[in-house]
């Protein structure tokens, strides 16, 4: 176990160097961002936080690792970036090491393909190392599974994985979903209902306590986060404010996304278990992954690949299986011509398969979507040569870039907002602030910087290379330059453009002494 943990440890730490790129808002606005006001004073806390649907759990804990480097003044933005990282990248090489050791149970016999299928899953590398609630819940759903009472495991009882369940749903009440059926199974199989029902109880009212303290306390009044969090994401769905997509949308990109070329011998072990004659051994895993997918998790109109990473697990057992038996396959049927073929591809299978995972790994990890990261680093170190006049304008689709926890400099920043209509009886024409910005963006700038207010404008001002022409007019007017330009991605949209561009303003900067940075 050690030398696995050893190699998993190994890989993970390498992806918090080779993912430097920006993924979804959430890998900053709701743990860094929070974590960097709670434990500096000043920062920005989204609507979710002021509407307390969010566990103040996980940002506390990293407000105890940011008070430690602070007493210890070694409080830089690559250190406030990268500690977090590092020990998320530990905990999910300790969850790799629980999830290999149950897909090494020998009661389904997969141990020759099981690490390949692991060391090879490009989507975690891609996230695992990143400070998602989704990472984190995923992480302690794989871990639970290992400590799960299956037949014939050397699980030691219900206790640990009712532990492990109990912090996955403290973090993200949607752990709840996956769990669910497992409890059920646990409660119908076990001869002492009565003791599991009673663990959970007990454990249940702990983990309660633990979320309504840590909320409470956090946010200065009394708030329990699951209960708010049901309450927006499913009576009043809020969620799908942020977009919508068709009801098979997790079959037919969700999990091909997630799995990559994982997904061929994932369908294989899938359409082999259907038909086998020991399906029944298997019948609580597909519960697991299709009561979630198809049916509780595809009810939400608002979908995200990342939402299924919990499934990841359950998902690498499959495909680790689907692989033992094309394996075996191949050795023992004949195949007539195509036998030789067949059995160069077995032999061939592990360098596809590290091959097809490290292609995305890295362009995805290293190329797309950099820009908004890289131009915060120019930020900081403009904003730390004069705090006293830096203003910083970002006119972009909301939460593009992070904000203090990559600036750890308290200077003035604004930016286009996407507050959901919150109101009980929602508004059919609300528009939010960006939406309205890209609609009529003249007008929005003519009411927040009229021409007899000069002294309104920022120092400095970044958008995305798409509104350079839409923009020029107003920065020729505020005497703006481009200062920096920064590579985003090879495919732009309408809002999101290739290339970050800064504008400076030098009147605001008078006085200060900048360099090129």
């Amino acid at each position: 176990m050690a030398k696995d943990f050893t190699l998993f440890a190994v890989l993970r730490l390498l992806s918090v160097f080779l993912v430097q790129t920006a993924y979804v808002p959430d890998e900053y606005w709701q743990s860094l961002e929070v974590a960097h006001k709670l434990s500096f004073g000043y920062g920005y806390l989204t609507w979710e936080w002021q509407e307390g649907i969010r566990s103040y759990v996980y940002p506390l804990f990293l407000t105890g690792l940011y008070q430690i480097v602070s007493i210890l003044r070694l409080d830089s933005v690559f250190i406030l970036v990268t500690a977090p990282r590092v020990i998320q990248a530990l905990l999910t090489a300790y969850a790799d090491v629980s999830i290999l050791s149950w897909i090494r149970n020998p009661t389904y016999g997969r141990s020759p393909w099981a690490k390949i299928t692991i060391v090879t899953s490009w989507y975690l590398f891609y996230v695992g190392s990143r400070t998602l609630y989704n990472t984190l819940e995923a992480d302690l759903i794989g871990i639970a599974l290992s400590q799960y009472p299956w037949p014939n495991s050397k699980a030691s009882g219900s206790s640990k994985y009712l532990l492990w369940g109990a912090l996955a749903c403290i973090i993200r009440p949607t752990a709840a979903v996956i769990l669910l059926p497992l409890f059920v199974y646990q409660i119908v199989k076990s001869e002492e209902r009565l003791r599991v029902i009673l663990k959970t109880l007990i454990i249940g009212s702990l983990s309660t306590a633990l979320v309504f303290s840590a909320d409470t306390y956090a946010s200065n009044s009394s708030t329990f986060s699951p209960l708010n969090f049901l309450k927006a994401n499913i009576l009043r769905n809020v969620a799908s404010f942020y977009g919508e997509h068709s009801s098979v949308w997790y079959l037919t990109n969700g999990i091909p996304m997630l799995l990559g070329i994982h997904f061929f011998p994932f369908l294989f072990e899938v359409y082999k278990i259907v038909r086998g004659p020991n399906r029944q051994t298997y019948d609580v895993l597909m519960m697991v992954v299709f009561w979630s997918t198809v049916f509780i998790y595809s009810l939400q109109p608002h979908k995200e690949t990342r939402f299924l990473l919990p499934l990841l697990p359950i998902a690498l057992f499959w495909c680790a299986g689907g692989l033992s038996r094309f394996e075996r396959s191949s050795l023992k049927q004949n195949w007539g011509r195509a036998q030789r073929f067949v059995n160069q591809l077995s032999r061939l299978l592990p360098w596809l398969l590290l091959i097809s995972g490290a292609i995305p790994s890295l362009y995805f990890g290293l190329v797309h979507q950099r820009g908004t990261l890289d131009v915060m680093t120019w930020l900081s170190n403009r904003a730390k040569a004069c705090p006293e006049k830096t203003r910083i304008l970002f006119l972009m689709p909301c939460h593009s870039t992070p904000l203090y926890s990559h600036l750890h400099v308290n200077v003035p920043t604004r930016f286009l907002t996407c507050v959901p209509d919150l109101q009980t009886v929602p508004d059919p024409g609300y528009i939010d602030e960006a939406d309205s910005f890209y609609a009529d963006h003249v007008t929005w700038l003519a009411k927040e910087f009229p021409e007899t207010r000069p002294e309104l404008l920022y120092s400095h001002i970044v958008h995305f290379d798409t509104l350079q022409t839409k923009l020029d007019p107003f920065l020729k007017w505020g005497k703006y330059s481009e200062a920096a330009s920064f590579f985003h991605t090879h495919f732009p949209s309408e809002r999101i453009g290739g290339r970050v561009v800064v504008q400076e303003r030098a009147a605001s900067l008078s006085g200060c002494s900048v360099g090129a940075t």
